[in-house]
């Protein structure tokens, strides 16, 4: 009875230091595709366990850092689409839209880029990042159907 009792203990920290390895890894790889060659002042924010808010000044053209992120994050293979927002006060408002989904193994991790920045500052980029975590069909992080348990 001894040895099932420690090869359980040992499977469930085993499985505990792999979640917390992972989940690690992505919070810490979340900044590198959002941040352009160049920026200055990088400030991040992060809100609660999904959400990550970042900031950075972008010298240039005004809201040219839309486009250059933009083609940076299909070249790493994240899908977008954009909108124009007719009701902003000052056009042109875009609000750009990309997600990428990854698999590591069991778990599917959906991550959702949202940009558009302000009319105010026109070289300041400010990205919306949300990440949810999904095993199968049941969400880990988020709010997906079927919440398994939330990280919020």
């Amino acid at each position: 009875m001894r040895p099932r009792r420690v090869l359980l203990i040992s499977v469930l920290l085993l499985g505990l230091l792999s979640c917390g390895l992972l989940w690690r890894a992505l919070r810490g790889a979340a900044l590198e595709p959002l941040i352009l060659p160049g920026a200055l002042g990088v400030a991040a924010e992060w809100r609660g366990q999904t959400t990550l808010v970042l900031r950075y000044h972008l010298p240039g053209e005004p809201f040219s850092w839309r486009g250059l992120l933009a083609e940076k994050l299909e070249a790493e293979g994240w899908r977008g689409r954009s909108f124009t927002n007719m009701g902003a006060r000052r056009p042109p408002f875009v609000t750009i839209f990309y997600t990428r989904e990854r698999r590591f193994g069991p778990l599917l991790v959906i991550e959702r880029a949202v940009f558009g920045g302000n009319a105010d500052t026109p070289n300041t980029a400010i990205v919306e990042l949300t990440r949810e975590v999904y095993v199968g069909e049941r969400a880990v992080a988020g709010k997906r159907r079927g919440c398994l348990f939330c990280l919020e």
